[in-house]
């Protein structure tokens, strides 16, 4: 990492510099997202314009001119054009093999082969696969991770208390927004080798 950043800060300037918006950014670095929109978009912001993140942003850009590779965009478009590729594209009414520049979608196209026999010439097509192409989009879209802090919680808490002053600080602790009951209920002591009903074993 660079400019002394932490792992978030750089999965973050990462996510911007693959052309995330600022809140998405933020809950895939593994910020939390347990607070309001606005919030997150305040501290969002004030993070992307922090020194650090312009700084490891235009190293990323500096590197990516360096490098001659296809850019995020490029890459995820030629990946949609696999997937929405279809072998009635490129066959003619008769069931050959029509490819001219004219065809749509020809980066999908993995193998062409012409194979000439005593018959004539037959053309062959081959496609790249659309479905390891749809894994490797949603690999690229973070579809298969999970955010850390993000999503619903559904757990539900269910506390007992001895007594009404127990009940009602409990009652006040929980308006914070957690589903749950607190039920009124009687503490009995175990004595050793019982159980809760003061069963002797």
């Amino acid at each position: 990492m660079s400019n002394n950043l932490t792992a978030r800060q750089e999965k973050f300037a990462r996510c911007l510099f693959r052309e995330k918006s600022q809140y998405e950014s933020w809950g895939l670095a593994g910020y939390s997202t347990n607070y309001s929109r606005e919030s997150i978009d305040r501290n969002a912001s004030v993070l992307a314009n922090s020194t650090k993140i312009k700084q490891r942003l235009r190293e990323l850009r500096d590197k990516a001119a360096e490098i001659d590779i296809i850019s995020y965009n490029e890459r995820r478009k030629r990946l949609t054009e696999y997937i929405k590729a279809d072998i009635t594209d490129y066959i003619d009414d008769k069931g050959a093999v029509k490819l001219d520049k004219s065809s749509k979608n020809t980066g999908a196209i993995a193998e062409y082969e012409v194979i000439e026999s005593k018959r004539g010439k037959r053309k062959s097509i081959k496609l790249h696969n659309p479905i390891a192409a749809i894994s490797e989009l949603n690999k690229m879209e973070h579809v298969y991770e999970t955010q850390a802090g993000g999503g619903d919680d559904n757990r539900t808490y269910n506390i007992v208390v001895a007594d009404e002053a127990t009940r009602e600080s409990v009652g006040r602790l929980m308006a914070g927004g957690k589903r749950g009951q607190v039920v009124e209920g009687e503490v009995r002591q175990l004595e050793s080798g019982g159980d809760p009903e003061g069963n002797q074993e």
